[in-house]
């Protein structure tokens, strides 16, 4: 469910950003990032991703790394710690790709073409929904951090049912 926050600010999230006493999260809103004043969103963790936050809080690597997503590189190069500003910080491209590559080898969605496939991206959309389902709009808005209402809608509504059609057989 974190996975509604996008590729950046998930990458982005740091463990000091974890208020487990509180049971909550803090979130820059990254188009906010330039205002006088930006914007955070304080996250309430239901069940589900306070499980999922203590998961990735109790890696091995936590001593090392200050992000709550981290991965030790297979090879650490010059280029690597000078592309991020910590060695073992995801890059939002590189979780994309993660995901990619892994549910291409579950093999479930082998029966897709490539295009038809599910993105992180439309995971993204899935779990907006599923979570405004679960626990209300607002809680799933505050996650998915959408500027605007209609935005919200477009991603909340692809995955809507459709209204049932009426057939009459005469």
């Amino acid at each position: 469910m974190v996975k509604l926050l996008g590729n950046s600010r998930l990458t982005k999230l740091k463990r000091d950003d974890i208020d487990l006493q509180n049971n909550t999260f803090t979130v820059k809103q990254g188009k906010t990032a330039n205002y006088k004043k930006p914007i955070f969103i304080q996250v309430d963790m239901h069940p589900e991703l306070r499980q999922a936050v203590l998961f990735c809080m109790e890696s091995r690597f936590t001593f090392i790394c200050p992000y709550l997503l981290h991965a030790m590189p297979k090879k650490l190069t010059q280029q690597i710690r000078e592309s991020k500003s910590h060695h073992m910080a995801m890059t939002p491209q590189w979780l994309t790709n993660e995901f990619a590559k892994y549910r291409d080898k579950s093999g479930i969605f082998d029966h897709l073409t490539p295009e038809e496939k599910p993105t992180l991206h439309e995971i993204r959309a899935l779990g907006e929904y599923r979570v405004m389902q679960r626990y209300g709009k607002d809680y799933a808005k505050a996650l998915a951090g959408h500027a605007t209402e209609a935005m919200f809608e477009h991603y909340v509504g692809r995955h809507k049912p459709d209204e049932p059609v009426k057939i009459s057989y005469r």
